[in-house]
């Protein structure tokens, strides 16, 4: 989780990396694809409260010459959506369970493994060819094994 400034939070929507939902004072807000919004539902369907975060954050910050102040917490995606798609097209039809970065020096690798059959459970590893260390798979830490669906949320 990370702390950002409004204003940060405005060119990541602009550059078309706007987070899923982000926090701020004790709500959490879900984009819509234009704004971020936090809807309270009371009983069944019916909006109890329902207000946008552009809404909230002038009420409570611009008000107080505050703009700059990192007041939005973001929690951050392990991949970007190029990385997930690979993953889904690549290691999905493979039935990988776990998935790992491995540090090899001036390049990294990814390593997965796959259980094959469910009665011995038998893992077996694979390695994916190598790429230069820091171009790709970032929000993975190396050497700590992920499950997929923990890399597709």
């Amino acid at each position: 989780m990370k702390r950002i400034t409004y204003r940060e939070l405005l060119n990541m929507i602009a550059e078309g990396n706007a987070p899923k939902s982000v926090r701020f004072d004790q709500r959490e807000y879900k984009f819509n694809g234009e704004e971020y919004e936090y809807i309270e539902r009371a009983h069944g369907d019916r909006i109890q409260v329902h207000t946008t975060l552009s809404g909230d954050i002038s009420i409570k910050y611009y008000a107080a010459g505050m703009a700059n102040k990192k007041v939005i917490d973001v929690k951050e995606e392990i991949l970007d959506k190029v990385e997930k798609r690979y993953i889904r097209s690549a290691l999905v039809p493979l039935k990988a369970s776990r998935v790992k970065k491995a540090d090899l020096g001036d390049v990294e690798r990814l390593t997965y493994s796959v259980v094959s059959t469910p009665e011995f459970n038998f893992m077996r590893s694979y390695s994916l060819p190598a790429f230069k260390k820091g171009t790709m798979y970032k929000g993975m830490e190396s050497e700590r094994w992920y499950t997929v669906e923990e890399l597709l949320k």
